[in-house]
């Protein structure tokens, strides 16, 4: 969802890729359901933009610093408030549903 809600016009697999990397880096190569990952997406998705930047033309870039608040807003609003609720969800359980309240 968060390739799509909050880097969109990126390419996915793109995103996916720069995601995947700094996930391995925090949490290591393996992600289950019990992974706390969906509790801290922004950092996840620190490195994406400039990713992007270093493997794509300039002109692929100009468009790169649009933002649509979903993970400095939105996300980090709602997951506390969410999480707060449901107790007892883990943390991807939480985040699919704060993507649903968006």
């Amino acid at each position: 969802a968060v390739p799509t809600i909050e880097f969109h016009g990126l390419c996915v697999a793109s995103v996916r890729t720069s995601m995947w990397n700094q996930h391995k880096l925090i949490y290591g190569p393996s992600c289950d359901s019990e992974c706390p990952c969906a509790s801290n997406l922004r950092s996840i998705c620190d490195t994406v933009r400039s990713d992007f930047r270093i493997n794509n033309a300039p002109e692929k870039t100009k468009d790169l610093e649009g933002k649509v608040g979903f993970l400095d807003y939105f996300y980090k609003f709602y997951y506390p408030e969410v999480e707060s609720e449901f107790p007892s969800l883990r943390p991807q359980e939480v985040f699919d549903k704060v993507v649903a309240l968006w």
